[in-house]
C-alpha cells in the first residue's frame, strides 16, 4: 500500500523516487487521521497512550541502538536524516512510534473483550 501512495504521489506532483519531507508527511497522513478519529469515537485516552509512545518509542529506540553500538562495537542500525545524537534514531521515528502505540491500544482492547 505504501509503495502504490508513494506512486500516486510521484505522478502527482512530476516528482521522483527518493526522500522528501513532503512524500514523509504524505505517508503519515492517513494514520494520523485514523488515530484522530479512533480518538474521536473510543475517548481521548488514545491521544495521551500517542503521546506516552512517541516519547518513550523514541526513548527506547536510542537506548537499544547506544547498548548494541557499546556492547557489540558496531550498529545494529543508522539514521541519516533528522538524527539525536550518535544517530540512533530520527525525528522521523517519532510519529510512527506513537501510531504503533495507538494501534497496539486498540487491538488489546479488541482482544481482551473477545
Amino acid at each position: 500500500m505504501e509503495a502504490g501512495l508513494v506512486m500516486f504521489y510521484c505522478r502527482a506532483t512530476g516528482k521522483k523516487g527518493g526522500f522528501s519531507l513532503r512524500k514523509y508527511l504524505f505517508l503519515l497522513l492517513l494514520p494520523l487521521l485514523a488515530v484522530f478519529f479512533s480518538a474521536l469515537f473510543t475517548g481521548w485516552k488514545l491521544l495521551y497512550i500517542f503521546a506516552a509512545f512517541m516519547a518513550l518509542g523514541t526513548l527506547l529506540e536510542w537506548v537499544m541502538g547506544f547498548t548494541c553500538r557499546v556492547i557489540l562495537g558496531e550498529r545494529i542500525w543508522t539514521y541519516h536524516r533528522f538524527t539525536f545524537s550518535g544517530k540512533h534514531t530520527s525525528a522521523l521515528s517519532i510519529v510512527p512510534w506513537g501510531i504503533v502505540g495507538v494501534f497496539a491500544a486498540l487491538l488489546f482492547n479488541f482482544f481482551s473483550a473477545l
